[in-house]
């Protein structure tokens, strides 16, 4: 072999070298998973972000996203048991309270955007318009540490019926809040 052919045969073999090494070319690697070692989750009462007090979100309708989201969560099996912090904070008041258990979230939510749409839109033109909107903010954190561990912001959407009233405004906030907790379980499972 002449001197120019062995030198680019140690050029290649050298860049494959270096290519192999490169993270780039490694096998692709699930993301860390925020929910490993936690098997117990706490639900807590969500609440009302101050703008969307002033548009308009049903009063008290926070806990019915929470229940959804407690109930979500259970049928899921993402986690081994779903505690309703709502209804264990009722059980601690007659003076029964659970021992602190290990590997246990806390998940918050926060409602920060509402829109309730148009009833009159959906019922006319129905295929989205005058949608209802509902978007949360879900915060785990670690019941121990109280460090935050996993953020995601959620919204759900009722695109309309075709029924001719176009459906209620707490019909589609209902279906929006049923929907955004859907998304929720759909992240929760791509990270685990």
């Amino acid at each position: 072999m002449n001197r120019w052919c062995s030198k680019t045969l140690i050029g290649l073999v050298a860049l494959l070298v270096v290519n192999a090494e490169s993270p780039a070319l490694w096998p692709a690697q699930k993301p860390n998973n925020p929910f490993s070692g936690y098997a117990v989750i706490t639900v807590e009462k969500f609440a009302v972000g101050t703008l969307s007090t002033k548009e308009g979100f049903p009063q008290d309708f926070e806990g019915v996203i929470q229940k959804t989201a407690v109930a979500k969560l259970a049928a899921s099996k993402l986690f081994e048991k779903v505690i309703d912090a709502t209804e264990a904070a009722a059980g601690a008041a007659n003076g029964s309270s659970a021992p602190e258990e290990p590997g246990r979230l806390i998940l918050s939510g926060t409602i920060i955007g509402y829109d309730p749409g148009s009833q009159a839109a959906r019922a006319m033109l129905c295929c989205g318009a005058g949608a209802t909107k509902v978007k949360v903010r879900f915060i785990f954190r670690d019941a121990q540490t109280n460090k935050e561990v996993f953020r995601t912001d959620q919204q759900g959407k009722h695109a309309g019926t075709w029924a001719l009233t176009g459906g209620g405004t707490d019909k589609g906030t209902r279906e929006a809040a049923q929907k955004l907790v859907e998304g929720l379980v759909k992240e929760i499972q791509k990270k685990h």
